[in-house]
């Protein structure tokens, strides 16, 4: 699934929209996509001079979303809002930097009164760069 597809899972505006392409989606159950960065981003202009790196942040963002598509790939997720419950455990492995492909693989482990427990894997060329458990809650759209 490219952007087009992808922007009827996200609110967000392109420019927030990280997820470049959606490769596989098992609805509710799990999903990859693929994140690829360049220099002509943003973020990379000062992060760091001579060196740029992805900020850890947007790693986190890019989880965040291929999490969200997941979610609302469900019927149950649809008109609803999914906040950020809990990031008990999040690990960097590895620096990403412009030019790499990253892709994104998230599970759902738990699911129980709106409460989702999830994983998520990224990787860069086969190896991991950086992976976190996610506690996230459904709520009504306001």
């Amino acid at each position: 699934m490219n952007k087009s597809g992808i922007n009827l899972f996200s609110k967000k505006s392109n420019s927030l929209n990280f997820i470049d392409k959606i490769i596989k989606l098992d609805c509710g159950i799990s999903v990859e996509c693929i994140k690829v960065f360049s220099y002509n981003e943003s973020y990379m202009q000062g992060h760091f001079h001579n060196n740029p790196i992805v900020p850890g942040s947007i790693l986190i963002e890019c989880m965040l979303q291929a999490l969200s598509i997941l979610c609302k790939s469900k019927n149950a997720g649809q008109g609803k809002i999914l906040k950020v419950s809990t990031l008990p455990v999040i690990n960097f492995k590895r620096t990403v930097i412009p030019g790499d492909e990253l892709l994104i693989s998230a599970t759902i482990e738990n699911e129980l009164d709106g409460r989702i427990t999830s994983k998520v894997i990224s990787k860069v060329e086969g190896i991991e760069v950086c992976s976190g458990m996610f506690c996230l809650v459904l709520l009504n759209e306001y």
